[in-house]
C-alpha cells in the first residue's frame, strides 16, 4: 500500500506534470473516504462476515493497483483516473481497517489479544516505513508501473490466506 502511495504521487508529478494543488488532491481522494466513512463502516461490518469483507477489500486494492499499472505502462494514464483509483482505494480502506481490526480480535484468544493488536500495528507501521523505501528503489530500477504491479502481487498472499 505504501509503495503504491509513493508511486502514485511520483506518477502525478513526473508523468502527468501536475501542479502542487493537483498533487495535493491525491491524498484527499485516497484518505478522505476513511475520514468520513470509517465510523459508519464500523456499524456496517458488524452485519457481515469480516472475512468476506476483507476478501472484497483486498480485491478492490488489487484492482486499483492493476488499473494504475496498466494505465501507466500503456501510456493511457491521465489525472482523473488517478483520482478515481485513489478514491476507490479510500473506499476500500474505510471498510478494510475496521474489518481487519475486528477480524484480528475474533481470531485470537482473549489472553493474547494485546499482543495480537501490537503485532498488527507493528506490521502496519513497518510497511509504512519500508514501502516507500522499496518503492524508491523499484522506481529507479524498473519504473513507476512496476511499483503498481508489485503492489498488486502483494495482495495475493492475504487473499490466499483469507480464502483458505
Amino acid at each position: 500500500m505504501w509503495m503504491q502511495s509513493l508511486a502514485q504521487s511520483w506518477l502525478v508529478v513526473e508523468t502527468l506534470n501536475a501542479s502542487p494543488f493537483q498533487l495535493g488532491l491525491v491524498p484527499i481522494f485516497q484518505f478522505g473516504p476513511s475520514l468520513f466513512l470509517s465510523i459508519p463502516a464500523g456499524t456496517l461490518i458488524d452485519r457481515f462476515p469480516k472475512r468476506n469483507l476483507l476478501i472484497i477489500t483486498q480485491l478492490m486494492y488489487m484492482m486499483v493497483a492493476l488499473t494504475l499499472g496498466t494505465l501507466t505502462i500503456t501510456g493511457a494514464v491521465e489525472l482523473w483516473p488517478v483520482y478515481a483509483t485513489a478514491f476507490t482505494f479510500g473506499l476500500a480502506g474505510s471498510l478494510d481497517m475496521p474489518s481487519r481490526q475486528a477480524f484480528v480480535s475474533g481470531l485470537v484468544p482473549k489472553y493474547a489479544l494485546k499482543n495480537a493488536i501490537a503485532i498488527n500495528a507493528a506490521t502496519f507501521n513497518t510497511g509504512r516505513i519500508l514501502g516507500p523505501s522499496i518503492a524508491g528503489v523499484v522506481l529507479a530500477v524498473f519504473g513507476v508501473a512496476a511499483c503498481f504491479f508489485i503492489n498488486a502481487l502483494g495482495y495475493l498472499a492475504p487473499l490466499t490466506a483469507l480464502l483458505r
